[in-house]
């Protein structure tokens, strides 16, 4: 079934694009069930496989209007929708959502989020797993009595699966920190575990939306915000905050082994009674583990903070950036780049006193901690509050994902150590209807393939519906060429019908459409507009109009191509030629056989033909004598020349006139007039057919009657083609004709019994003149008979006269044609 309503395409100019650098290749948004109505669609993770298909999770209304699911969608890299699927629990539930995702080496994809279940009414942690085709494979939920949330979700060394969130303790009414490994298999836990930091601290409070929205955070007393997977020993890491009933919030950042033996756990704070998290994890390469978030500082005010654990835990080594007026700092995201030992970034918002307002903050830092883009990093502003939500690094470029006042926004720094240090590019994305838009998350595979997922309004009211947007930004470069031109070329007959085709190659990373034209000699010029697109690395074969061949000689043929932009102009020519030729070969004329042969002598035919056309041909000859003799020779012959052809030797067996002819075979002729030569030979009787001497030759055959050769048997010779006829006698009408040349008999029509009702015996005779068998059946009849050779028939005559004896031919006569 083709799913329908689902990610709507748009192509759009971006609402800003500075550095001129950077483009959307595709943007596609997902409106939910229903574009008119509905409320909440947002994007909470993104990712990709290895083929390049990328994976985006989320808050998605695919059911219904107003009910939330957990959303997955998988996009190819061209922006096509793949397919989408959700899970939900009860009907009308507005929190149900995928929080995080992650795909393993086959291309099956994980999610982890929260849905709402009706008995009792509380929410469930939930993960799930899709086959690459989209094929729920299981789903499991926690089933603990009260609101649970996942948040976080990743693939171990091996293919282990863990994820991290809430649950709720009924026994203290707090919220747990909570970490599981889930059998990928089946989705079955192998084990969880779960903390209260203080079961004396008593908080209630409850949010069906905890996300990474600065205010939302403390609705949980308890939480594993993220988690990370140690690259080197394939440990667990977690990270998120606690509770304390005396020091309220606090960092805590938790180490297990996969068989899920914690190692240790850290809580870290600034001060008494102030409040500190962690939003997110990254381990590097060799096992140091950077957590990203804040502190509570003595002024009751937020500061930036990034901790480094060693491998083994400990009191961390911390890094705090803070405004000069103590106002609110916040990191949301770490990374690491693929330098050695790794450095670290870190994204979040800045607030600066002196304009009242956020900017986003990118801030890198070394092994050590040590800032190298300045004390503060890197700093975005805006006339209104902007926010950086993710980071990610990718061949030597910084990706930021966040939000400008109410627009989408995705900065790019380059990785050096250049300070100040300022955007290589950056993107801005404002919905039509000017309201808050936002990008959640941002991952790359290179700096052509950066893709951002994240939320846009879907109508002009504030905090009304939204709508969940993901997007595919590149470099672009623009490149459509044209790689051969497929025809015409070569060589090729003149008045031949051409369909002229071209083959265009996108040597960009753009989709393109385009113009191509082709010109051959002066007077064909053709032009085809491309509106299908075509892909980066993809060619396409362009066919134009019917060329007729002409004129005869080299014919240039030229095709440009034209797009939008283009930015290698030396490609967009190319020059060929065609030689346009006559195709013409004939008959000169019949050397031999002419005038009169002797029957029996062997005489090898030959004949002139010529090359009339402007191209060398290999074509065949054919000669045919009468309808006996048929013989074929292949020739080549150049351009303007004759050549004589010698064709198998052949012995004239027959008398008579015989028609012949030369026929040239050349599939590309356009003369068809000097193909054909006719001529005739005539064949006589040969003066020596056989030696001298007696020779026993072929036996009269006994068939049709049986019978041998007895009284009435005789033998006429027809002198023009030496042919011998035999009537058999013996009162049967067995009659032949006896080939001298090829020794051999054929039965001809048989003598009827006509009116005499008899046949031939004592006294049968004939002889041959012109052109005919006369014959007298004998027998004592008056039968007189003549055969037509010609058409083989028998044709009875006038009976022989009695005369003055009265009797009839019988033994003794004899026969004579003059």
């Amino acid at each position: 079934m083709r799913i329908r309503l689902l990610f709507i395409i748009i192509f759009l100019i971006p609402a800003a694009l500075f550095a001129g650098l950077a483009d959307t290749m595709w943007l596609r948004i997902y409106p939910g069930s229903d574009s008119l109505s509905g409320d909440f669609n947002q994007a909470s993770d993104i990712g990709f496989d290895r083929q390049g298909n990328v994976f985006v999770c989320g808050a998605g209304e695919k059911g219904s209007a107003t009910n939330t699911d957990m959303l997955v969608a998988k996009l190819n890299s061209w922006g096509e929708t793949l397919w989408v699927r959700s899970y939900g629990g009860i009907a009308g539930s507005e929190d149900d959502m995928a929080h995080g995702l992650a795909v393993d080496s086959l291309g099956n994809v994980y999610l982890v989020g929260v849905t709402t279940q009706a008995a009792p009414y509380d929410q469930d942690i939930t993960w799930l797993k899709f086959s690459p085709e989209g094929n729920l494979l299981w789903a499991r939920r926690s089933m603990l009595p009260d609101d649970d949330i996942g948040y976080d979700i990743e693939i171990g060394r091996q293919g282990d699966l863990y994820i991290c969130g809430a649950v709720t303790d009924t026994h203290f009414i707090l919220s747990r920190y909570w970490v599981a490994r889930i059998n990928p298999a089946n989705g079955d836990t192998v084990w969880t575990r779960s903390y209260i930091l203080d079961t004396l601290a008593f908080n209630t409070r409850r949010d069906r939306h905890p996300d990474f929205v600065m205010s939302d955070w403390d609705q949980w007393d308890n939480c594993a915000t993220a988690l990370a997977i140690a690259p080197d020993s394939g440990h667990i890491v977690t990270t998120g905050f606690g509770y304390s009933d005396n020091r309220s919030y606090q960092v805590w950042t938790m180490k297990f082994l996969p068989d899920g033996t914690r190692r240790w756990q850290h809580e870290h704070w600034w001060s008494l009674d102030y409040d500190d998290a962690g939003f997110d994890v990254a381990v590097a390469n060799n096992g140091y583990i950077y957590v990203a978030g804040f502190e509570e500082n003595d002024y009751n005010w937020y500061d930036a903070t990034l901790l480094r654990y060693a491998p083994t835990g400990g009191t961390p080594t911390v890094r705090r950036i803070n405004d000069p007026m103590d106002d609110e700092d916040y990191f949301f995201a770490v990374t690491l780049d693929d330098s050695n030992p790794q450095n670290v970034y870190a994204t979040g918002a800045f607030y600066q006193s002196t304009t009242s307002r956020f900017d986003i903050i990118t801030y890198k830092a070394n092994f050590a901690l040590t800032p190298l883009w300045g004390t503060a990093g890197t700093i975005f502003s805006s006339p209104q509050d902007d926010y950086g939500f993710d980071i990610t690094y990718n061949q030597g470029r910084v990706y930021v994902a966040g939000q400008k006042g109410n627009d989408l926004v995705v900065l790019c720094y380059r990785s050096n150590n250049i300070t100040p240090h300022d955007t290589l590019w950056t993107f801005t994305y404002n919905s039509p209807y000017n309201q808050e838009d936002f990008a959640a998350v941002v991952c790359a595979r290179d700096s052509n393939n950066v893709y951002v997922a994240g939320q846009v309004a879907r109508t002009s009211i504030a905090g009304s519906y939204t709508d969940m947007v993901t997007m595919r930004l590149y470099y672009p470069y623009p490149d459509m060429g044209v790689g051969q031109i497929l025809a015409p070329a070569g060589t090729v007959g003149y008045g031949d019908t051409i369909v002229p085709q071209v083959r265009l190659v996108n040597s960009g990373n753009s989709i393109a459409r385009f113009t191509t034209m082709l010109r051959i000699g002066n007077d064909y010029n053709q032009t085809v507009n491309r509106t299908e697109p075509v892909y980066p690395g993809d060619s396409v074969i362009i066919s134009f109009p019917e060329w007729v061949a002409h004129p005869l000689g080299d014919i240039m043929v030229a095709c440009t191509v034209a797009m939008n932009g283009d930015r290698e102009p030396l490609n967009n020519l190319l020059i060929g030629a065609v030689q346009v030729v006559s195709h013409d070969v004939g008959c000169l004329r019949i050397v031999a056989p002419v005038d009169t042969v002797d029957s029996g002598i062997a005489v090898q035919p030959r004949v002139w033909v010529r090359n009339y056309g402007t191209i060398a041909e290999n074509f065949d000859v054919r000669f045919k004598i009468g309808d006996g003799y048929v013989s074929q020779q292949s020739v080549s012959v150049n351009p303007g020349e004759s050549t004589l052809v010698q064709f198998s030797t052949w012995v004239p067996t027959s008398v008579g006139v015989w028609a012949m002819r030369c026929t040239t075979m050349l599939g590309r002729d356009i003369n068809h007039s000097n193909d054909f030569q006719d001529g005739q030979v005539t064949v006589r009787v040969g003066e020596r057919v056989w030696p001298y001497g007696w020779h026993e030759v072929a036996s009269v055959p006994s068939s049709p009657s049986g019978r041998p050769v007895k009284d009435g048997a005789w033998l006429a010779f027809d002198i023009d083609d030496g042919t011998i006829y035999a009537a058999k006698g013996y009162k049967v009408g067995d009659f032949y004709a006896y080939n001298i040349y090829t020794n051999s008999w054929v039965t001809l029509t048989s003598w009827p019994a006509g009116t005499e009702n008899k046949l031939p015996y004592k006294g049968s005779t004939g002889c041959y003149g012109d052109g005919k068998i006369w014959a007298v059946k004998g027998y004592n009849t008056p039968g007189f008979w003549c055969y037509d050779i010609e058409t083989g028939e028998w044709r009875q005559l006038a009976n022989v006269l009695p005369g003055t004896s009265g009797k009839n031919p019988k033994g003794g006569t004899d026969l004579v044609y003059v």
